[in-house]
């Protein structure tokens, strides 16, 4: 089904938004008499997961959520009620059809009753959680500066410390960090920065070492590895 793109209320013939949760600037004149090319806009993660946008008019930015500018130009809210539910519980999935207009109690019972999430629970439980067990696991082992950690994780340094010092995820405890032998293969050692699947399409991909190393986030020395079976030798 082709994309379909509508104006953003009070941004008309500078900005539109998509049903599938694209922002695109259009071909226009600024302010200043200069003319600006149209652009597909970069989209950031904010602290609880979801994806925001900043948009620009008379020279001040002014940030919105995705969701809600998608809700506001293709879903009617008859009820005017004040926040948007991602049916599915996939906070950065800004696709029309898994949006809703909800009251918070609404929201609330969705997140319990459909999602199985806990409110006020613990860790990846938490309906308001942006990390999962496995990601915790990996910034309390990893090496990393905590600025590196955060742009990677996409969250606050403070939450960084938390986790580093722990102050927050403390039911988070890398048992496995301490074994020995290398009994922990896989995506089950908490220090593997790839999955199985990951795995086996670097050994099936053809694209160069250095290519997967990028599009992977590791080493080409790993890639060497993966390939030559000297590391993931459980998977054939």
């Amino acid at each position: 089904m082709e994309e379909i793109f509508k104006d953003i209320t009070e941004y008309e013939g500078m900005y539109q938004v998509s049903d599938k949760g694209e922002i695109i600037g259009l071909d226009r004149f600024d302010s200043t008499g200069r003319f600006r090319k149209g652009i597909t806009l970069t989209l950031e993660r904010c602290n609880e997961g979801y994806l925001r946008v900043h948009l620009l008019k008379n020279s001040k930015a002014t940030h919105f959520s995705v969701h809600r500018l998608v809700a506001t130009a293709f879903i009617p809210n008859p009820g005017n009620k004040p926040q948007v539910n991602h049916k599915n519980g996939i906070k950065d999935d800004n696709r029309v059809e898994n949006l809703e207009w909800a009251t918070r109690s609404e929201n609330m019972n969705h997140a319990v009753k459909i999602l199985n999430r806990q409110l006020g629970g613990i860790g990846e439980n938490c309906s308001n959680s942006v990390l999962t067990n496995k990601d915790v696991l990996k910034i309390k082992i990893s090496s990393l500066k905590y600025k590196e950690l955060s742009r990677i994780y996409k969250v606050s340094l403070s939450t960084i410390s938390n986790i580093k010092n722990n102050l927050g995820w403390k039911h988070v405890i890398c048992k496995e960090v301490f074994k020995t032998g290398g009994s922990i293969k896989g995506e089950r050692n908490c220090k593997a920065k790839l999955t199985e699947r990951e795995v086996l399409e670097i050994r099936n991909s053809k694209l160069k070492y250095r290519e997967l190393a990028v599009i992977y986030n590791v080493y080409v020395s790993t890639i060497d590895k993966i390939k030559n079976y000297r590391s993931w030798k459980h998977l054939s």
